[in-house]
């Protein structure tokens, strides 16, 4: 059985902290749901939620908020209340666009927006200036705007299933970034943008159709994982050795 209504009990616990309603059917959430004024984590997940009820927003504590595996489609302008937030998760929903109150969680350090239905990148995320970790696999994703290189602090991006088949050249400014996934994307050529990010640790470019790597891959100092299997390689550039680093390599289907 499920729970199909919120408990009114829970909202006598004043000191609580960490609320998980996760895989329930609980669509309403009473109005003196800010009372749980203590509340910092909040787990929603598999709720059959279509929107984000306008309560959750007057939990202005809120540090953490899980909404993955639900029906929502975009966020309420109210959300920009929740400004104490780092870390939020959207995972597999059916978000198409975002609030410009999104931009007032100028703490958020983690968003995860996979699996979702953006064809174009939401220009408000790039307000973020804290963002580190930004998940954006699975979507219908063609090119990164302009306004995407205003995050060039980040340190983990995944762009894994999308319909990439170049990046910009102020791609190349991304010169925090540790881990980058663009698997299964449309990438015809070694993105020359990518040798430039010194810091890389882990680079994914399985399943494109890339024929060669660039004289360049050596730059990448710092490279410790190499994954290019299921593309079209043919053979491998001699500068390849001077990754010394470098602790995995995959070729696996060239």
């Amino acid at each position: 059985m499920k729970l199909q209504y919120f408990p009114e009990q829970i909202l006598e616990l004043t000191q609580l902290q960490v609320l998980n309603l996760s895989g329930n059917h609980i669509t309403n959430f009473p109005y003196r749901f800010f009372m749980l004024r203590f509340l910092t984590e909040l787990y929603l997940r598999n709720d059959f939620l279509e929107f984000l009820p306008a309560q959750v927003c007057t939990l202005v504590q809120l540090e953490v908020l899980d909404l993955a595996n639900n029906f929502i489609r975009t966020l309420p302008y109210s959300s920009g209340h929740l400004t104490r937030l780092r870390w939020l998760n959207l995972q597999n929903n059916q978000i198409t666009n975002l609030p410009s109150s999104l931009a007032d969680m100028n703490g958020l350090c983690y968003l995860n927006l996979e699996a979702n239905e953006l064809k174009i990148f939401p220009e408000e995320v790039s307000q973020l200036s804290r963002l580190r970790v930004l998940h954006l696999n699975s979507n219908n994703l063609r090119a990164l705007p302009e306004s995407f290189k205003l995050l060039n602090h980040l340190r983990i991006l995944y762009l894994k299933d999308n319909k990439l088949r170049v990046l910009p050249d102020w791609f190349a400014s991304f010169h925090c970034l540790a881990y980058l996934s663009m698997e299964n994307n449309d990438l015809v050529c070694f993105p020359g943008e990518i040798s430039k990010l010194t810091s890389l640790e882990v680079l994914i470019l399985s399943g494109n159709s890339i024929r060669e790597l660039p004289d360049s891959i050596k730059e990448l100092v710092n490279l410790k994982e190499l994954f290019l299997g299921r593309n079209k390689i043919r053979k491998l550039p001699p500068s390849i050795t001077k990754l010394e680093k470098l602790q995995v390599l995959y070729l696996q289907e060239n």
